[in-house]
């Protein structure tokens, strides 16, 4: 356990339209994921943190609905980000915290290697704009100034 220092805050990359919700994230991050050497041989899956030999052998677990199976994330076991803020200023919360100044283990998540015990990580909405040009969206267009107050 230790003090939370860092409020990081991430991008989605997503183009405008897209519905993004809280399934998505942890699906992108927890759903699993095929691993492989340098010279391209299958090592197994990695999913919730753990090796598989194959896919076959995945517990029969679902993520928003979606069949594990179905999806290829980064095999982590719980997301990178807290929190999501969507384009019109709702949280949704994706990891529970108590609320205190203490990021509790079971409050860490996977966002930015090296800082994960003193930061708290909340994704934004969006990031691409609507010709799907990466990094040119200004949030300042979708993202008042009071959204950034508490």
């Amino acid at each position: 356990m230790a003090e939370q220092k860092i409020l990081c805050a991430h991008c989605a990359d997503t183009h405008p339209d897209f519905p993004l919700t809280g399934d998505h994230i942890l699906q992108w991050h927890m759903g699993p994921k095929d691993m492989y050497n340098k010279e391209g041989g299958y090592l197994g899956v990695k999913y919730l943190g753990k090796m598989y030999s194959r896919r076959v052998v995945l517990p029969l677990d679902f993520i928003g609905g979606k069949p594990i199976a179905e999806l290829n994330g980064r095999g982590w076991d719980r997301p990178g980000y807290r929190d999501l803020m969507l384009r019109n200023g709702h949280i949704i919360n994706l990891v529970p915290d108590n609320g205190d100044d203490w990021i509790d283990p079971d409050e860490m998540t996977w966002g930015a290697k090296g800082i994960n015990s003193i930061a708290s990580h909340i994704c934004l909405a969006g990031g691409r704009n609507s010709e799907n040009e990466s990094g040119v969206f200004k949030f300042r267009e979708i993202y008042n100034d009071a959204m950034f107050t508490s």
